[in-house]
């Protein structure tokens, strides 16, 4: 793959998203979690099924496996990435090793507008606290917005619970989760309009989640 032309800054993780995440970091090392459990995405806020179809399709997609990281999402492009067993030191290599951690801007020299993305198959999430799976994920792996009211949103061709909300006051940042069956994603949206984030969470899931 070519290099990205995202510059520099975006070489890391941007500090305000590492910032969000380095306290749910630490915090896995030090509480007793266990893996989501396959049946953990029927959580939901609104207490119904994790698993949503999209646009009413009758036939379940396949469960996902894992995550892979593509160059280009729709606008989006790929700037930096941290290998998982680096950003998710708190967790046994055999799990960190298939996690990811990068971002993606829009466009590729914009530090204004980009999304900063960290799971993948097995990421823990606590197993008590709240109903919903979404702010249960949040509660470790983006402590800031563990209190962001979140509300679905679709999740496209692939299967499980996706929800945002907003984070802050710009109007333009918001925080997503996703969960299906042991795989999850946190996504940090900075800069975008709530109907961006809407049209890009599917497409950012059909474009990494396999299965």
């Amino acid at each position: 793959m070519p290099e990205s032309p995202v510059p520099a800054a975006l070489a890391e993780p941007s500090p305000v998203a590492a910032g969000r995440h380095r306290a749910g970091r630490l915090a896995a090392t030090m509480l007793g979690l266990t893996l989501l459990a396959a049946g953990a995405a029927a959580c939901s806020s609104g207490g119904g099924s994790g698993d949503q179809k999209s646009g009413g399709d009758s036939t379940a997609a396949a469960a996902p496996t894992g995550i892979q990281v593509p160059g280009r999402i729709a606008s989006l492009t790929k700037g930096g990435e941290t290998p998982g067993v680096k950003a998710f030191e708190g967790l046994p290599k055999s799990v960190a090793r298939n996690l990811h951690y990068v971002d993606y801007a829009d466009p590729a020299d914009n530090l204004g507008r980009y999304v900063s993305i960290q799971g993948g198959p097995g990421l823990p999430i606590p197993a008590e606290g709240s109903p919903d799976v979404i702010s249960r994920l949040f509660s470790e792996w983006n402590v800031g917005a563990a209190s962001t009211k979140v509300a679905k949103v679709s999740a496209g061709p692939v299967s499980g619970l996706a929800e945002c909300g907003p984070h802050g006051t710009t109007g333009k940042d918001f925080e997503c989760g996703w969960v299906s069956g042991k795989v999850a994603l946190v996504m940090s949206f900075t800069g975008f309009k709530e109907d961006e984030v809407k049209a890009l969470v599917p497409k950012i899931l059909a474009a990494m989640v396999t299965s």
